[in-house]
């Protein structure tokens, strides 16, 4: 299982290794460790995903542009962490970082489906575009304009954007059974249910 997962994670790299800068990098590791100097960075899974053939004079450079931009500052001359504005456009690179990384179907199906739905003014459309590309990436299904839904708990990941401020007014979710859910299998190709499942909670991440 876990050298399926590898693997799976290597052929989804392989299509994405220009998508994330050094910099990009560093705001995803800043979110995820909080804070960190150059050689946390360079050793990160993130860096040896996406920044490999990059050398320390790139982070530094990176994390200079960063301080002037205003998205982390340095504390104690030593560790550099986000600051506000940077945890915002953080949040939205490490999502962007993990979508990546995700293996979809790597459960076991518990009878459950998970439903999001969300309608967006215009003013918010790149958002819901960026939320419908990290949706597809983790394997749900369009079912009608602007419902999604997916057989198994969602990743981690997806709770953080969907929890973040300028999301949650805009998005709603359930997870719950759903009778007569043949037509649903098969899209997601799972097997007939042995027995139906009574008076049970299904958890959604």
């Amino acid at each position: 299982m876990i050298l399926q997962q590898r693997v799976l994670i290597k052929k989804n790299v392989a299509g994405n290794e220009k998508s994330f800068s050094v910099a990009k990098v560093i705001l995803a590791v800043l979110w995820r460790i909080k804070d960190g100097n150059t050689q946390m960075f360079i050793k990160h899974p993130y860096a040896r995903y996406f920044c490999s053939n990059k050398k320390p004079v790139s982070y530094r450079s990176s994390l200079s542009r960063l301080e002037q931009y205003g998205l982390i500052h340095k504390e104690n001359k030593r560790l550099f962490s986000l600051t506000p504005i940077g945890k915002k456009e953080a949040l939205f690179v490490f999502v962007d970082i993990e979508s990546v990384l995700h293996v979809p179907h790597m459960q076991k199906w518990d009878q459950g489906w998970r439903i999001i739905f969300f309608e967006m003014p215009p003013k918010k459309k790149k958002f819901q575009y960026f939320l419908q590309n990290i949706l597809k990436r983790i394997g749900f299904h369009e079912l009608l304009q602007g419902v999604w839904i997916y057989p198994y708990q969602a990743p981690l990941f997806l709770r953080e954007l969907l929890l973040d401020d300028t999301l949650k007014q805009y998005v709603k979710s359930i997870a719950t059974s759903i009778e007569h859910d043949q037509d649903l299998r098969e899209i997601f190709k799972l097997q007939q249910r042995k027995e139906k499942k009574k008076s049970v909670l299904f958890n959604l991440f």
